[in-house]
């Protein structure tokens, strides 16, 4: 982890929720996915292509905000 990614990768958050046995909230997982789609949207818009999303590309910090990364 570093700096930028101060609540480690959503792939990592993933998996403890299955070890725990337990969902995501609702409102948790529309956050997300609101966020990833606002980043890919402005991505868009400057004529960048993410190649390789996939959830170890989504990088979390404690903050709430979620950031992708490895373009």
């Amino acid at each position: 982890m570093t700096k930028y990614a101060d609540d480690g990768d959503l792939n990592r958050k993933i998996q403890q929720q299955k070890k725990k046995k337990e969902l995501f909230p609702e409102n948790q997982i529309l956050d997300y996915m609101t966020q990833i789609c606002l980043a890919l949207q402005h991505v868009h818009k400057k004529k960048i292509i993410h190649s390789d999303l996939k959830s170890c590309n989504v990088f979390l910090m404690q903050s709430g905000i979620v950031k992708l990364g490895n373009f």
